[in-house]
Protein backbone atom coordinates (compact mmCIF):
# COMPACT_ATOMS: atom_id res chain seq x y z
CA UNK A 1 0.00 0.00 0.00
CA UNK A 2 1.31 3.44 -0.91
CA UNK A 3 1.47 5.85 2.29
CA UNK A 4 1.16 9.86 1.72
CA UNK A 5 5.20 10.38 2.26
CA UNK A 6 5.89 8.12 -0.82
CA UNK A 7 3.43 10.51 -2.43
CA UNK A 8 4.99 13.23 -1.56
CA UNK A 9 8.63 12.04 -2.74
CA UNK A 10 7.22 11.02 -5.83
CA UNK A 11 5.99 15.01 -6.17
CA UNK A 12 9.04 16.49 -4.90
CA UNK A 13 11.37 14.36 -7.71
CA UNK A 14 9.16 15.83 -10.04
CA UNK A 15 9.29 18.97 -9.13
CA UNK A 16 12.98 18.69 -9.00
CA UNK A 17 12.76 17.28 -12.39
CA UNK A 18 11.31 20.09 -13.74
CA UNK A 19 13.75 23.02 -12.05
CA UNK A 20 16.57 21.03 -13.47
CA UNK A 21 14.96 20.72 -16.91
CA UNK A 22 14.24 24.69 -16.93
CA UNK A 23 17.46 25.66 -15.67
CA UNK A 24 18.63 23.41 -18.45
CA UNK A 25 16.10 25.01 -21.07
CA UNK A 26 17.32 28.76 -19.82
CA UNK A 27 20.96 27.97 -20.26
CA UNK A 28 20.64 26.70 -23.86
CA UNK A 29 18.43 29.87 -24.48
CA UNK A 30 20.81 32.29 -23.37
CA UNK A 31 23.87 30.37 -25.16
CA UNK A 32 21.53 30.25 -28.46
CA UNK A 33 20.50 33.86 -28.38
CA UNK A 34 24.50 34.96 -27.61
CA UNK A 35 25.57 33.06 -30.88
CA UNK A 36 26.67 34.59 -34.30
CA UNK A 37 22.48 34.81 -35.09
CA UNK A 38 21.44 38.10 -36.64
CA UNK A 39 18.01 38.28 -35.63
CA UNK A 40 18.16 37.27 -31.80
CA UNK A 41 14.75 36.41 -30.36
CA UNK A 42 16.08 38.78 -27.71
CA UNK A 43 18.79 40.69 -27.84
CA UNK A 44 20.64 39.69 -24.28
CA UNK A 45 22.21 43.24 -24.77
CA UNK A 46 19.18 45.01 -23.81
CA UNK A 47 19.55 43.89 -20.39
CA UNK A 48 22.33 46.06 -19.75
CA UNK A 49 20.11 49.47 -20.03
CA UNK A 50 18.83 50.13 -16.13
CA UNK A 51 15.83 51.32 -17.96
CA UNK A 52 14.52 47.94 -19.78
CA UNK A 53 15.78 45.82 -17.08
CA UNK A 54 13.43 47.74 -14.31
CA UNK A 55 10.43 47.83 -16.73
CA UNK A 56 11.04 43.71 -17.39
CA UNK A 57 11.28 43.57 -13.72
CA UNK A 58 7.97 45.59 -12.74
CA UNK A 59 5.79 43.78 -15.82
CA UNK A 60 7.27 40.28 -14.10
CA UNK A 61 6.45 41.00 -10.70
CA UNK A 62 3.33 43.26 -11.20
CA UNK A 63 1.58 40.50 -12.61
CA UNK A 64 2.34 37.98 -9.88
CA UNK A 65 1.91 40.43 -7.29
CA UNK A 66 -1.59 41.94 -8.37
CA UNK A 67 -3.25 39.05 -9.98
CA UNK A 68 -1.17 35.44 -8.93
CA UNK A 69 -3.06 35.62 -5.51
CA UNK A 70 -6.61 34.79 -6.48
CA UNK A 71 -6.87 31.47 -6.69
CA UNK A 72 -5.83 30.80 -2.98
CA UNK A 73 -7.79 33.73 -2.34
CA UNK A 74 -11.04 32.29 -4.34
CA UNK A 75 -10.23 29.00 -1.95
CA UNK A 76 -10.75 30.79 1.18
CA UNK A 77 -13.98 32.52 -0.57
CA UNK A 78 -15.89 29.45 -1.76
CA UNK A 79 -14.11 27.00 0.97
CA UNK A 80 -13.90 28.44 5.14
CA UNK A 81 -16.32 31.25 3.69
CA UNK A 82 -19.18 28.71 1.79
CA UNK A 83 -19.48 31.64 -0.94
CA UNK A 84 -20.48 30.75 -4.49
CA UNK A 85 -18.00 31.07 -7.76
CA UNK A 86 -20.18 33.90 -8.66
CA UNK A 87 -20.43 35.60 -4.98
CA UNK A 88 -17.02 35.22 -4.84
CA UNK A 89 -15.95 36.50 -8.10
CA UNK A 90 -17.94 39.20 -6.63
CA UNK A 91 -16.54 39.77 -3.70
CA UNK A 92 -13.27 40.41 -5.61
CA UNK A 93 -15.00 42.88 -8.23
CA UNK A 94 -13.55 45.69 -6.74
CA UNK A 95 -9.61 45.56 -7.77
CA UNK A 96 -10.86 44.56 -11.78
CA UNK A 97 -13.67 47.49 -11.42
CA UNK A 98 -11.26 50.53 -10.16
CA UNK A 99 -8.62 49.04 -12.52
CA UNK A 100 -10.98 49.51 -15.34
CA UNK A 101 -12.76 52.77 -14.50
CA UNK A 102 -8.65 54.34 -13.72
CA UNK A 103 -7.31 53.24 -16.97
CA UNK A 104 -9.96 54.64 -18.99
CA UNK A 105 -10.17 58.19 -16.82
CA UNK A 106 -6.98 58.73 -16.71
CA UNK A 107 -5.78 58.42 -20.25
CA UNK A 108 -5.52 62.18 -21.02
CA UNK A 109 -3.56 62.55 -17.59
CA UNK A 110 -0.83 59.70 -17.95
CA UNK A 111 -0.39 61.63 -21.52
CA UNK A 112 0.85 64.07 -19.53
CA UNK A 113 2.73 62.38 -16.42
CA UNK A 114 6.64 60.16 -16.84
CA UNK A 115 6.07 56.70 -17.69
CA UNK A 116 8.58 56.44 -14.58
CA UNK A 117 6.34 57.94 -12.36
CA UNK A 118 2.93 56.39 -13.55
CA UNK A 119 4.39 52.71 -13.18
CA UNK A 120 6.38 53.38 -9.80
CA UNK A 121 3.30 54.98 -8.43
CA UNK A 122 0.91 51.96 -9.56
CA UNK A 123 3.13 49.34 -8.15
CA UNK A 124 3.77 51.44 -4.83
CA UNK A 125 -0.04 51.37 -4.42
CA UNK A 126 -0.45 48.10 -5.93
CA UNK A 127 2.15 47.25 -2.72
CA UNK A 128 -0.21 48.91 -0.25
CA UNK A 129 -3.52 47.25 -1.36
CA UNK A 130 -1.99 44.08 -0.64
CA UNK A 131 -0.45 45.19 3.04
CA UNK A 132 -4.24 46.33 3.43
CA UNK A 133 -5.17 42.80 2.68
CA UNK A 134 -3.24 41.14 5.60
CA UNK A 135 -6.11 42.58 7.80
CA UNK A 136 -7.51 39.11 7.15
CA UNK A 137 -7.75 37.19 10.49
CA UNK A 138 -9.94 34.04 11.93
CA UNK A 139 -13.59 35.02 11.23
CA UNK A 140 -13.09 37.41 8.66
CA UNK A 141 -15.88 37.99 6.28
CA UNK A 142 -15.54 39.07 2.72
CA UNK A 143 -15.34 42.59 3.14
CA UNK A 144 -12.45 42.79 4.50
CA UNK A 145 -10.80 42.36 1.55
CA UNK A 146 -12.18 45.32 -0.49
CA UNK A 147 -10.18 48.34 0.48
CA UNK A 148 -7.22 46.34 -0.58
CA UNK A 149 -8.63 45.10 -3.65
CA UNK A 150 -9.64 48.81 -4.47
CA UNK A 151 -6.43 50.37 -3.71
CA UNK A 152 -4.69 47.49 -6.02
CA UNK A 153 -6.94 48.37 -8.64
CA UNK A 154 -5.99 51.81 -8.30
CA UNK A 155 -2.32 50.82 -9.23
CA UNK A 156 -3.25 48.06 -11.97
CA UNK A 157 -4.99 51.13 -13.99
CA UNK A 158 -2.00 53.21 -13.30
CA UNK A 159 0.30 51.11 -14.59
CA UNK A 160 -0.54 48.58 -16.76
CA UNK A 161 -1.54 51.14 -19.93
CA UNK A 162 1.98 52.86 -19.92
CA UNK A 163 3.94 49.63 -19.68
CA UNK A 164 4.96 48.60 -22.83
CA UNK A 165 5.12 52.19 -24.32
CA UNK A 166 7.61 53.17 -21.53
CA UNK A 167 9.68 49.28 -22.42
CA UNK A 168 9.47 50.96 -26.14
CA UNK A 169 10.82 54.22 -25.24
CA UNK A 170 13.88 52.81 -23.61
CA UNK A 171 14.74 50.74 -26.33
CA UNK A 172 16.09 51.55 -29.72
CA UNK A 173 13.12 51.77 -32.34
CA UNK A 174 14.18 48.82 -34.21
CA UNK A 175 14.27 46.59 -31.59
CA UNK A 176 10.34 47.98 -30.54
CA UNK A 177 8.96 44.50 -31.32
CA UNK A 178 11.40 42.46 -29.63
CA UNK A 179 10.70 44.32 -26.69
CA UNK A 180 7.20 44.13 -26.78
CA UNK A 181 7.33 40.68 -27.01
CA UNK A 182 9.90 40.35 -24.00
CA UNK A 183 7.27 42.61 -21.43
CA UNK A 184 4.52 40.79 -22.75
CA UNK A 185 6.42 37.06 -21.74
CA UNK A 186 7.28 38.16 -18.39
CA UNK A 187 3.61 39.22 -17.70
CA UNK A 188 2.65 35.86 -18.17
CA UNK A 189 5.63 34.07 -16.97
CA UNK A 190 5.15 36.89 -13.46
CA UNK A 191 1.83 35.03 -13.16
CA UNK A 192 2.77 31.62 -13.40
CA UNK A 193 5.58 31.96 -11.11
CA UNK A 194 3.92 33.70 -8.58
CA UNK A 195 1.13 31.47 -8.20
CA UNK A 196 4.11 28.39 -7.79
CA UNK A 197 6.03 30.69 -5.28
CA UNK A 198 2.57 32.38 -3.82
CA UNK A 199 1.12 28.73 -3.76
CA UNK A 200 4.69 27.52 -1.96
CA UNK A 201 4.24 30.34 0.70
CA UNK A 202 0.53 29.42 1.20
CA UNK A 203 0.41 26.13 1.75
CA UNK A 204 3.90 26.98 4.12
CA UNK A 205 2.44 29.26 6.50
CA UNK A 206 -0.77 28.16 6.96
CA UNK A 207 -2.82 24.20 6.51
CA UNK A 208 -5.11 24.97 3.88
CA UNK A 209 -6.79 21.75 4.43
CA UNK A 210 -8.16 23.17 7.85
CA UNK A 211 -10.78 26.36 7.70
CA UNK A 212 -8.26 28.24 10.33
CA UNK A 213 -5.18 27.82 8.65
CA UNK A 214 -6.33 29.98 5.40
CA UNK A 215 -5.92 32.90 7.03
CA UNK A 216 -2.34 32.33 8.35
CA UNK A 217 -1.49 31.54 4.89
CA UNK A 218 -3.33 34.30 2.89
CA UNK A 219 -1.69 36.91 5.02
CA UNK A 220 1.30 35.59 3.88
CA UNK A 221 0.87 35.42 0.92
CA UNK A 222 -0.47 39.18 0.88
CA UNK A 223 2.67 40.30 3.01
CA UNK A 224 4.94 38.71 0.46
CA UNK A 225 3.20 40.21 -2.69
CA UNK A 226 3.27 43.29 -1.52
CA UNK A 227 6.71 43.48 0.08
CA UNK A 228 7.90 42.37 -3.70
CA UNK A 229 5.14 45.78 -5.54
CA UNK A 230 6.93 48.06 -2.89
CA UNK A 231 10.44 46.77 -3.63
CA UNK A 232 9.53 47.17 -7.55
CA UNK A 233 8.39 50.73 -7.11
CA UNK A 234 11.50 51.28 -5.58
CA UNK A 235 13.56 50.23 -8.34
CA UNK A 236 11.30 51.93 -11.49
CA UNK A 237 12.31 55.06 -9.43
CA UNK A 238 15.38 54.83 -8.87
CA UNK A 239 16.67 52.98 -12.25
CA UNK A 240 13.85 54.11 -15.29
CA UNK A 241 14.88 57.16 -16.86
CA UNK A 242 12.51 59.69 -18.98
CA UNK A 243 12.54 58.82 -22.72
CA UNK A 244 15.14 61.46 -23.86
CA UNK A 245 14.08 64.19 -26.78
CA UNK A 246 14.98 63.37 -30.18
CA UNK A 247 18.87 64.43 -31.26
CA UNK A 248 18.57 67.12 -33.39
CA UNK A 249 19.56 66.29 -36.91
CA UNK A 250 23.30 67.14 -37.95
CA UNK A 251 22.08 69.63 -40.52
CA UNK A 252 19.92 71.68 -38.34
CA UNK A 253 22.69 72.09 -36.22
CA UNK A 254 24.91 73.09 -38.66
CA UNK A 255 22.50 75.95 -40.00
CA UNK A 256 22.19 77.48 -36.01
CA UNK A 257 25.74 77.81 -36.00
Amino acid sequence: MRTGRSNSGGADGLTMAALVASAVALAAFVAVERGPRRRPLLDLSLLRRPSFAALMVAGLVLTAAAFAHYGYTMLWLQGPLGLSPVRAGLAVLPMAATAFVVAGASGRLLARVSPRVSIAAGMLLIGVGLLLQTAIAPGSEWPVLAPGLTVTGVGVGLAIPVLVSAVLAAVPPERAGMASGAVNTCRQLGFALGVAVLGTIFTSAGDGRSPAGFPDGLDAVYLTAGLAAVATAALVALLVRDPSRPAVPERERAAVR
